[in-house]
Formats: C-alpha cells, sequence, structure tokens
C-alpha cells in the first residue's frame, strides 16, 4: 500500500508504528484472539488528502510516540474517517507540554512547578531562580528534554537552540534524583501500575515493576479518563501523598507487565473493540 488515498489492503486493525516490536506482536496476537487481523502500517507508507474520507470503517491504534508527526496523522487518519486510538484531541494534548501541564495544574493534580520561557534571558532567569539542576524541555513532548547543573551549561543550551534550530520557548523545571516513582497505565477502562525508583526526568532504563493498582491508583486514573477520555496512555508520578504527576503520554511500552502477568495487550483490545462498536452504532443511527 503506497497511499491511502488508493485502493486499501483492509485489514481489521492498523497499528500506526515505525517497526515491529514486541508491543506490536502481542497486540497482533491479542486482536487474533477476538477473531481480528491487524498489521503494522509506518507513517512512510500515508499520503493523506484532507477532507477526502479515503479510510471509512477502518481502525487505527497510533503506536507512535507523543509528538507533531503523531498528532498530525491522528488528526489526518480521523478527518479520513478511520477511528482512531488515540484519537487527535488526546494526541495533540499530549503533544504539547506546556499545554499539558496547563491541564494537569488546572484540573487540580499535584505537579511539578513549570515555568515557560520564551527568551534566552528568561530561560536562564528561571532556571537560577529554580535552583540547578533544572531540565529544559521543548514544547514539542516529542523533543528530547536536558538536564542541565549549572549556569554555563544552559547557556549553551539555550543559544544552541536559538542559533541552529530558531527555538526560544522551553519548560523550565526542577530536577530530582532518587524518589519513588509511579506510572498509572490507562487501557480503556483498566488501570495497571507499576513503581520504581528513580530521578526525573525518567530514564529509559528505568526499571518498573508492575504492582497491583491501589485505591489512590484508581483515583487518578479516573481523574484522567475524565477529561482525556479512556485511551491508551500512562502518566508517571512521584509516588507521594498526594501523587505528583510529571507528564502523561501515549502508552508505547507495555511489555513488563506482560512479563509479569498482567495483559495490558487484551485491555487495548478491548477498548479498540468496544469503540468500534460504539462508532458503528452512531453510524447505523444515523
Amino acid at each position: 500500500m503506497n497511499t491511502m488515498n488508493g485502493s486499501i489492503d483492509h485489514h481489521d486493525i492498523l497499528l500506526l508504528a515505525e517497526r515491529m516490536r514486541v508491543e506490536e506482536r502481542l497486540l497482533m496476537a491479542a486482536f487474533a484472539a477476538e477473531g481480528r487481523g491487524a498489521r503494522i502500517l509506518t507513517p512512510a507508507e500515508i499520503s493523506l488528502t484532507v477532507g477526502e474520507r479515503s479510510m471509512d470503517g477502518q481502525m487505527v491504534i497510533v503506536r507512535l510516540p507523543a509528538g507533531r508527526e503523531g498528532s498530525t496523522l491522528a488528526l489526518l487518519l480521523d478527518d479520513a474517517g478511520a477511528t482512531v486510538i488515540n484519537g487527535p484531541d488526546l494526541t495533540a494534548r499530549l503533544e504539547d507540554r506546556a499545554r499539558l501541564l496547563h491541564w494537569v495544574n488546572d484540573t487540580g493534580f499535584a505537579t511539578l512547578p513549570a515555568t515557560v520561557a520564551f527568551s534566552e534571558e528568561a530561560v536562564l532567569a528561571a532556571a537560577d531562580a529554580i535552583g540547578y539542576p533544572v531540565v529544559l524541555s521543548p514544547l514539542d513532548a516529542g523533543q528530547q528534554s536536558v538536564i542541565v547543573h549549572d549556569r554555563e551549561t544552559a547557556e549553551a543550551v539555550v543559544e544552541h537552540r536559538a542559533v541552529l534550530g530558531g527555538e526560544r520557548a522551553l519548560v523550565v523545571r526542577q530536577a530530582i534524583s532518587g524518589v519513588d516513582l509511579r506510572r498509572i497505565v490507562v487501557a480503556g477502562e483498566a488501570t495497571f501500575v507499576a513503581a520504581a525508583t528513580g530521578d526525573w526526568p525518567i530514564r529509559d532504563e528505568t526499571a518498573w515493576q508492575p504492582e497491583q493498582t491501589s485505591e489512590v491508583d484508581i483515583q487518578l486514573a479516573d481523574g484522567l479518563r475524565s477529561v482525556l477520555g479512556s485511551g491508551v496512555y500512562h502518566a508517571d508520578c512521584i509516588d507521594a501523598t498526594p501523587l505528583t504527576v510529571l507528564k502523561v503520554r501515549s502508552l508505547a511500552n507495555f511489555r513488563v507487565f506482560h512479563d509479569a502477568g498482567q495483559d495490558v495487550a487484551g485491555a487495548i483490545v478491548r477498548h479498540a473493540l468496544a469503540r468500534g462498536a460504539e462508532v458503528a452504532d452512531v453510524a447505523a443511527v444515523s
């Protein structure tokens, strides 16, 4: 399939992902157990014309990390008539760090203080006020955060971004080491939890250990659903009273739960099929 505007090879489910990984294989097996076929759809295969409904009746599960490309693809796929999980509203919110932090704060969740600064001088002033080390994060969640340990390094980072990328705005937050972390996974109406000890920002190699959900975990997950909806995402938190939300992202990695005997893939499949049934019911009525 070279274009989504031409003839479409209709598998039941398309998994929008850059490549085949363990998680994609788990999802394919879970869909197969429900009698449904799923395959990988890479961004390189997609060419969509705005306003042309070339994907009516197709379901797409967005498996890309948070970022501008993923949110744009979710919007275009929705525009083309596909049922998209996570949909354009959710992916757009998770893509923008400042908007997400505004929502977290505005909806009453505890979070770390964050300053959004739009010039080199303002970024440095915010970093000085917070105290080093600090985390400097681009607005686009698809771009990497940087930890800086002193003003000289902060000056170099900000100047590099401004000169080479023409980028000014940065989110400035405190860096934290050796804290208890909690990952709350929302997979439709199901909730999964893992714990770790590590740093903020959270490293890729952080060793998450799945645990049983507590009442506090359920309350936070339900709070997320009440505003974001029942998609497929996770919130990383400092395990304190109350839980301090650090970030919310689309759920990409969940093999650690599978290894612990927790069926996240099955929960995602149940959510997707339920969402597909809802869309079909609405279409039948209209």
